[in-house]
């Protein structure tokens, strides 16, 4: 298991699954209050912002590479992490995870390549940044933009509301106007695209991978492989089922624990190399303060005792507590606006005992 794609993941979890967001009120008047610049991204005559043109055109005119991650939750619930190379609009986009494909965008033109194969695609390719770029170019927008410090490099933090329902947290590095950090939040939907990894990339590197995927043959009727053996439907198990075959197998003990004690509100599973970990929110009775809880258990002949595990204290919110254990073949780390101790109390109810905490 990658620790770090584990924390990020984590750091994903702290915002999306026990954070409460604000509302778009309470974040603009925090903002306000904290001599953070206010404008519009048009004037009156419909010209572009200053700060707007900067993030369209540094969008269009670079080159840059990176890995990131992404992750929606709401009405819909998913992840990927994902390899990036964009040269302005034209992109390469290689899934890692969950599972493997890739897109790409030349000019006009969008494909998916797969088992040595590329389709193009009608519909238009897009991710979340290119929403956000496209978006911002045709909607009047009111900006909150803050200078802030992100992991020491110099930064701004958007806060953009386009409408009654929809908003974007976006940050941008200072010296060149790269999105590093974007959020999207609608009435339904919470989207996060989060780079862990950028770097500026040459405009010949992207010619030359283009080219090799453009090369790749193209799927036809004829050359088609449908790779799928057909199964009863009487006998087939879904996706969904075998999820929560895991689920019960690895946490049923727990989620039992859980339940006699705790309300559970959020709750997602991910699938790494080597280990399964769930992502709950729960909460008390009568506490209105979430309690996140992230649980890890080794898939067959792996050991966590021989994993550098390490500590997620330090990748917790700020204002938040974390307390780490072993219980059994699973680690267990609480965390929230509690004490240490109150964190403690918890771990015996969710364990009816506990060991080995830090």
């Amino acid at each position: 298991m990658n620790r770090n794609l584990l924390f990020l993941f984590f750091l994903i979890f702290s915002l999306t699954f026990f954070s409460t967001p604000d509302s778009v009120e309470n974040i603009s008047n925090i903002s306000l209050t904290s001599g953070t610049m206010q404008f519009s991204s048009k004037d009156e005559n419909g010209n572009l912002n200053e700060f707007v043109i900067k993030i369209l055109d540094s969008y269009k005119n670079t080159c840059i590479n990176g890995t990131r991650i992404f992750m929606e939750t709401g009405e819909r619930i998913r992840y990927r992490y994902e390899f990036v190379l964009r040269n302005g609009y034209d992109k390469i986009v290689s899934l890692k995870m969950p599972y493997h494909v890739t897109w790409f965008r030349n000019g006009e033109k969008g494909f998916i390549v797969q088992n040595g194969m590329k389709t193009q695609v009608e519909v238009d390719l897009k991710d979340l940044e290119d929403v956000f770029i496209e978006k911002l170019g045709n909607n009047d927008s009111e900006f909150y933009v803050t200078e802030i410090n992100y992991s020491g490099i110099p930064a701004y933090y958007c806060f953009i509301k386009m409408g009654p329902e929809l908003i974007f947290r976006v940050i941008f590095l200072q010296n060149s106007f790269q999105i590093i950090r974007i959020e999207r939040e609608s009435s339904t939907n919470m989207s996060i695209m989060l780079y862990d990894n950028l770097n500026d990339s040459d405009v010949s590197t992207f010619g030359n991978q283009i080219k090799w995927y453009s090369d790749f043959p193209e799927e036809t009727e004829e050359n088609a492989s449908d790779g799928m053996t057909l199964v009863p439907t009487d006998t087939a198990q879904s996706p969904e089922d075998s999820l929560s075959d895991e689920i019960d197998k690895r946490f049923g003990f727990y989620i039992k624990n859980i339940e006699n004690k705790f309300n559970i509100t959020k709750s997602d599973l991910i699938e790494f190399s080597d280990v399964f970990a769930l992502f709950l929110t729960i909460a008390k009775d009568k506490v209105e303060k979430p309690i996140g809880l992230v649980m890890i258990s080794p898939k067959n002949g792996v050991s966590l005792k021989d994993m550098a595990t390490g500590s997620i204290i330090d990748k917790i919110p700020e204002g938040y507590n974390s307390y780490q254990f072993m219980h059994e073949s699973i680690e267990l780390n609480i965390m929230g606006e509690f004490t240490p101790e109150e964190l403690k109390e918890f771990s015996v109810d969710i364990t009816g005992n506990y060991e080995n905490g830090r």
